[in-house]
């Protein structure tokens, strides 16, 4: 899977059975470079899920749509938060 971030320049890329995202970004002389790798288990103790679908909104607000929920990265955060639907 993978999602492309407009605002951030950059493209996440995630495996489908694997709970970690990847951040790369193209670099001027066309090579690209890996900016960080971003554990979903960190940010959710129980099962995160694995990476399915990215979607960046108006509000630069990143979301990250798992097998098991919906995780949201807000704008200027570094942290990624789960989203617990009531």
């Amino acid at each position: 899977m993978h999602g492309t971030s407009v605002f951030l320049h950059e493209v996440w890329l995630g495996t489908e059975y694997d709970s970690e995202i990847y951040r790369v970004k193209k670099k001027e002389k066309g090579n690209i470079r890996l900016l960080g790798v971003l554990n979903l288990k960190k940010y959710v103790t129980e099962n995160p899920g694995d990476p399915y679908l990215f979607y960046e909104d108006s509000k630069r607000n990143f979301w990250i749509i798992t097998t098991a929920g919906i995780l949201v990265k807000p704008a200027g955060k570094n942290d990624i938060q789960d989203t617990i639907l009531c």
